[in-house]
């Protein structure tokens, strides 16, 4: 009789466990699935919040109205957690939820900051980029909310349509916009640079040439040759990086070269000595050595065309622009001999008044940046600032001009761009100018991409137009 009654605990306890094991697997799988609810609906609340600043172009009241949204949602959810959990007697899953909600929702919230050399910026004009993949995002959302609706869990429905609504009306008003703008442009905007996430691979560079900088430093400069038959007419592209003028190498300006190289240019990306040290004299000294040895070795080279276009993006385009009206105007050094003056310069969303840029602390502050490659600020060293500035450089006679910005640049500010190419104007020179609509600084760093394709469209047309 003991020994039975010995068995029947065993067989009891054996039960238990299994009962015991079944319960924590049944926890496991639900707390999983609440999870990924969870994260799924921080998500798609996020990417609304986005496609709201993305629209409204505020980027402070956007990360509060973010950051409210992330606080009001972990705390909903807290709540939510308490009323369920609060009469069972493992109160450990109450805080174990606790612990997930707020750990998921700044982890999310994090993902949105990023650092570089001008402090921290908020990311929240994504949207302007690709307004076609956020699109894409909202129409899954709400297939995710109708799912759910179908599956009788409300509340979690109801987060997803009402998000994937806004990312989707947001996303639809960005993209009209841009396609619009491309058409009134006179450029056509491919189905894949609307809706494709992956971006084509870019030709390497046919060789690499080296050039005496100012002080016989040797530097170098990529060089794509054109894939088909050259026009003599056609200018060569000397093509100049961004980096805040601290960063960046010519391998940075690959995909952009190697497009110009397939559609019949010879195309150079030139380095240039970057801060620090103070480089506002030495930055555009290299240009200038690079021009003067392009002159020297084009025969050798290979090179048929006497002409040459200058194009730079952000601090690129500043040294672009201080180069090519800066050997018009007189007013930089050209060592032993002045180079021909280019045909015709591009600036890519640049920074074209350094004055005004180094006022333009709305979002971020460039003035450390700025006063590294400078020297100093524009009182403590005016004339450093004089020589280093486009700006100051604008006469009549300047060669054509094409500038292309998005109209939510947070780092060179639209109004600025416009000002300048206004001024440049004033004086009969010629120039275009083309803001993109929500498109921010760097909007071309997708290929396929609106922007991109409106930069591409007017760059191409508007060098074919210098070609004849």
């Amino acid at each position: 009789m003991t020994n039975m009654n010995r068995m029947g605990e065993g067989i009891g306890d054996r039960s238990s466990r299994r009962n015991s094991a079944s319960i924590i697997l049944k926890s496991m799988i639900a707390a999983l699935k609440n999870s990924l609810k969870i994260a799924t609906a921080a998500f798609f609340v996020l990417m609304s919040q986005i496609a709201i600043a993305g629209v409204l172009y505020d980027i402070i009241a956007a990360s509060q109205l973010l950051l409210l949204s992330v606080v009001v949602y972990i705390g909903l959810s807290l709540y939510a957690a308490r009323k369920k959990y609060v009469n069972r007697s493992d109160k450990a899953i109450y805080y174990r939820f606790f612990a997930a909600r707020a750990i998921t929702g700044m982890l999310f919230l994090a993902c949105l900051f990023h650092s570089n050399q001008m402090g921290t910026t908020f990311l929240s004009l994504f949207l302007g980029a690709v307004p076609g993949q956020f699109l894409i995002i909202g129409i899954v959302g709400m297939v995710i909310g109708a799912a759910a609706f179908h599956k009788r869990s409300f509340r979690f429905a109801l987060v997803m349509i009402l998000t994937s609504i806004v990312t989707v009306v947001s996303a639809t008003v960005v993209l009209s916009a841009q396609v619009s703008f491309a058409k009134n442009s006179g450029v056509e905007v491919a189905s894949q640079e609307l809706w494709s996430s992956e971006d084509p691979l870019p030709r390497s560079p046919s060789s690499i040439v080296s050039f005496p900088a100012a002080d016989n430093k040797k530097l170098s400069a990529l060089l794509w040759r054109s894939t088909v038959e050259t026009i003599a007419t056609r200018p060569v592209v000397v093509m100049l990086h961004g980096g805040g003028f601290a960063s960046g190498s010519p391998a940075d300006m690959t995909p952009t070269a190697s497009m110009l190289a397939d559609r019949g240019y010879t195309v150079f990306s030139v380095e240039y000595r970057l801060a620090p040290p103070e480089r506002w004299k030495d930055a555009t000294d290299d240009i200038v050595r690079f021009l003067q040895w392009l002159e020297v070795n084009r025969v050798k080279q290979g090179i048929a065309s006497t002409k040459v276009v200058l194009l730079g993006n952000s601090a690129g385009g500043s040294l672009a622009l201080n180069v090519a009206y800066g050997l018009k105007s007189g007013q930089i050094d050209t060592g032993d001999f002045a180079p021909v003056s280019p045909v015709g310069v591009v600036g890519l969303y640049p920074a074209a008044d350094l004055g005004k840029l180094y006022d333009s602390t709305m979002y971020q502050d460039p003035r450390p940046v700025l006063s590294s490659y400078i020297g100093g600020s524009p009182s403590e060293v005016a004339a450093q600032w004089t020589y280093a500035d486009p700006a100051k450089k604008i006469v009549a006679g300047l060669p054509p001009t094409l500038l292309v910005t998005g109209a939510s640049d947070h780092l060179v500010y639209a109004a600025h761009v416009q000002a300048f190419s206004e001024k440049v104007a004033s004086l009969g020179n010629d120039v275009q100018m083309y803001t993109i609509p929500y498109a921010d600084h760097s909007f071309d760093a997708r290929y396929n991409s609106p922007g991109s394709a409106i930069k591409r469209g007017v760059l191409l047309r508007w060098l074919d137009q210098l070609s004849h």
